[in-house]
């Protein structure tokens, strides 16, 4: 059986690929340009300028230009946003990066967290009722699953 390779050494399918599921908005762990030098610093930060901000202490990216953040769509139609300080999306439009540096840091410590923490209580039934409707006795598949057991 030379030649071929081992089970489960196919082409490849997810070699190399990382994901940044355990990395948290503002931390910028995992980021490419982050850990490539030749990338490092360069373009504006995704965070700063969010109603979260950054909380990178050492970020490599540029906080010169805070309304590069797209603002958050909720905040705008209805004026509110459940996720609050959280929100990793624009509330206000800044007129200078002066201003957002400001703003952080006059906010009381541990606002973020509370924004979270009132967020993931707010909408907890909405999760749980997904979660339930998703985990019915048709499988992982839902209606999909029984539509195709029955071909």
């Amino acid at each position: 059986m030379e030649g071929k390779p081992a089970k489960g050494k196919g082409k490849g399918k997810g070699v190399g690929k990382s994901s940044d599921k355990g990395a948290k908005a503002g931390d910028h762990k995992g980021a490419k340009a982050a850990s490539d030098p030749k990338t490092a610093g360069e373009g504006p930060c995704k965070f700063f300028g969010s109603a979260k901000g950054c909380s990178n202490e050492s970020c490599p990216f540029s906080h010169a230009a805070p309304n590069s953040v797209p603002p958050c769509s909720f905040k705008q139609r209805s004026g509110r946003c459940d996720k609050g300080e959280a929100c990793t999306f624009r509330h206000v439009p800044w007129s200078s990066a002066e201003e957002a540096k400001r703003h952080y840091a006059s906010r009381e410590k541990g606002a973020v967290e509370l924004g979270t923490q009132r967020y993931k209580e707010l909408h907890r039934d909405i999760a749980g009722a997904k979660d339930s409707a998703t985990s019915s006795t048709s499988g992982r598949h839902g209606k999909q699953g029984v539509a195709l057991a029955e071909r």
